[in-house]
């Protein structure tokens, strides 16, 4: 169990960028999560019980902890974390799709001057009357 555990560090948090700033709050909370949860393995030995209810203990704990107030008080604060994630979710995939259109129209740009540099630089080419495939491979310094 250690062994799965640890490997929230050693694979999953170091699949993110502590230089930038959304990968490094990720970080934090898997850092986070390591540090202040446990991690448990449940094991139903009767399982071939229909009857067995492994998680009827739980159910007891939760239930005799909490009154059915401090209950619903709990699932509202859960539901409105829940809705807070989603809305960030949708920012972010929103900021993606934005991120990804302009990384779209850059790549373009930088295939027209591409384009237009090779063109320009035959043009000097033949201006100059040199043959192009004399240069092909020589460094260009105009």
């Amino acid at each position: 169990m250690q062994e799965a555990f640890a490997l929230w560090l050693s694979q999953w948090q170091s699949l993110y960028d502590e230089s930038s700033t959304p990968d490094a709050q990720a970080r934090r909370v898997i850092q986070g999560i390591h540090d202040s949860w446990w991690l448990v393995s449940i094991v139903d030995n009767e399982y071939v019980d229909s009857a067995a209810d492994v998680f009827a203990v739980f159910r007891d704990v939760v239930l005799e902890s909490l009154s059915p107030e401090g209950l619903r008080a709990r699932v509202s604060e859960l539901e409105a974390e829940a809705a807070a994630l989603r809305e960030e979710q949708a920012r972010l995939r929103s900021e993606h799709t934005h991120t990804a259109a302009e990384l779209a129209v850059a790549a373009e740009a930088a295939r027209r001057e591409g384009a237009e540099n090779a063109r320009l630089r035959q043009q000097l080419l033949t201006l100059r009357g040199v043959q192009p495939h004399v240069l092909e491979g020589a460094p260009t310094r105009w």
